[in-house]
């Protein structure tokens, strides 16, 4: 668990380093400008955020599900939710909730159509796992606590689709304190 907060930490850090360095705007790289862009900076063909607020679609890995993600103010804020299934981790294997309110610092890279962010935030989740107790019968469990994802976005605007892969720590607090780690790649289309 440490090594997964200590490679959250030093994602973060390497991102907030590279918005902050002082790059030349005329230098490319094969075509693309390099100059990380600052959430005020308007880009005129993403629709993702502006024009196409709402996204639907599926995550893989821990959980597996239907995604949601809602754009509340241009792309700086956002609200993310799944409704999934988790096959394993610290809850075993339960019906998943999550929601999350989600900030967008920057935006890295945009090169024809294709626009790199990362993001990070905070929320909560709920897990209901239904287990054996042993004597031939079942017994249900519920678990809930607080969620910290931290993220990359690939909007992909001709289409407009978004691929996604997020990691987060969920604290457990309800019934009792417990951390857990979980990743997932997904994809969702934007169409409202």
């Amino acid at each position: 668990m440490r090594r997964f907060l200590f490679s959250c930490m030093v994602c973060t850090w390497v991102a907030s380093a590279a918005n902050a360095q002082d790059l030349d705007p005329e230098a490319t790289v094969d075509g693309m400008d390099p100059t990380p862009m600052s959430l005020d900076h308007e880009l005129s063909d993403v629709a993702i955020g502006r024009e196409k607020t709402f996204g639907l679609g599926i995550l893989v890995g821990d959980p597996n599900g239907i995604s949601g993600k809602k754009y509340l103010s241009g792309r700086s804020h956002a609200v993310d939710m799944a409704l999934a299934y988790r096959l394993w981790g610290a809850f075993g294997s339960s019906y998943y909730v999550h929601g999350s309110y989600l900030i967008h610092p920057n935006e890295f890279y945009e090169l024809d159509g294709v626009v790199l962010s990362w993001h990070t935030g905070v929320g909560g989740f709920l897990n209901i796992a239904v287990m054996d107790d042993g004597f031939g019968g079942t017994d249900t469990f519920v678990f809930g606590g607080a969620r910290i994802p931290v993220g990359l976005d690939v909007d992909i605007e001709q289409l407009p689709i978004q691929l996604f892969v997020d990691v987060a720590v969920n604290v457990g607090i309800i019934p009792s304190t417990v951390l857990d780690a979980q990743g997932t790649l997904g994809f969702r289309y934007y169409f409202m």
